[in-house]
């Protein structure tokens, strides 16, 4: 089984369900859920919106990156999830949602293609994520000038 850690957010609607609702979900769809941060409010993040309500879940799966990756989207739509980012110029234009699952590392694998990147390439720039994994003791490890990293997970 490999190991993986979910971004979860909400700012629409009861947040804190939401959050509980998709990790029920994940246990059943996904994998073995084994350890959740504590959830927090933080400010929208890339966008003038209401504040998020946020979490991160470490579980165990089966599902390969891919088969992860559309099990989380079917979830998200399940939950209400209607927009995805959209891009203008190249650059994301984000937007108020039900629900988001972001896959933020799968076992410690360096991927990349049109659907999905890991571990997500915007761990380092967002705040809360930098929290929620100092929470798991997972610490992010910075390669290189150019913003390569990968994660250690000393106490997991």
């Amino acid at each position: 089984m490999k190991r993986v850690i979910i971004g979860m957010g909400s700012n629409v609607g009861d947040r804190a369900a939401h959050l509980a609702e998709a990790i029920l979900r994940m246990a059943e769809r996904v994998g073995a859920i084994e350890r959740c941060t504590r959830v927090a409010e933080t400010p929208a993040w890339g966008f003038d919106a209401p504040p998020f309500l946020n979490q991160a879940v470490v579980l165990r799966t089966y599902l390969s990156p891919l088969e992860l990756l559309d099990e989380l989207q079917q979830i998200e739509r399940e939950l209400g999830r209607t927009e995805k980012t959209r891009y203008e110029n190249g650059r994301p234009v984000y937007s108020s949602r039900t629900i988001d699952l972001d896959i933020l590392d799968y076992d410690g694998l360096a991927y990349r293609d049109g659907r999905l990147s890991l571990p997500h390439p915007h761990i380092p720039h967002r705040d809360f994520v930098r929290d929620e994994l100092n929470e798991l003791g997972i610490r992010i490890v910075e390669d290189t000038p150019d913003g390569t990293f990968h994660l250690e997970y000393p106490n997991c």
